[in-house]
């Protein structure tokens, strides 16, 4: 059973040893928009971001590693998993968009399992 509350704000985001900016907030927000604009069914998505190269003994500023889960009901659910790239100063505009293209992929492939998934 779906909580109310994931049915009121289905969206939530953690951030770990990043600053949690409206700029950020507004990137996933307007990603997630356009993933339930293509599949109603969506109960709630989490995406978690963390920047781990501040963890790390490394000269790279910045690397994001970024999960998505999303549930869908009827006991399906899907989750993605970005890693940092390596030797590269990363973006965390581009690392978003890779995380949510990646969850996208999935979703596409459930439409050719038959699953009925859009509108």
């Amino acid at each position: 059973m779906v909580s109310m509350n994931a049915l009121l704000f289905p969206l939530e985001i953690d951030y770990l040893a990043i600053e949690k900016t409206a700029e950020i907030d507004s990137i996933i927000e307007k990603k997630f928009a356009r993933l339930s604009e293509r599949c109603d069914r969506i109960q709630n998505c989490k995406v978690k971001i963390a920047n781990v190269a501040r963890h790390q003994k490394t000269k790279i500023g910045c690397s994001y590693l970024i999960s998505i889960s999303l549930n869908l009901g009827g006991g399906i659910s899907l989750y993605v998993l970005r890693s940092p790239q390596p030797l590269a100063e990363d973006f965390v505009e581009s690392a978003l968009a890779d995380a949510f293209a990646k969850i996208y992929r999935k979703l596409i492939e459930l439409r050719f399992e038959n699953i009925n998934l859009y509108q």
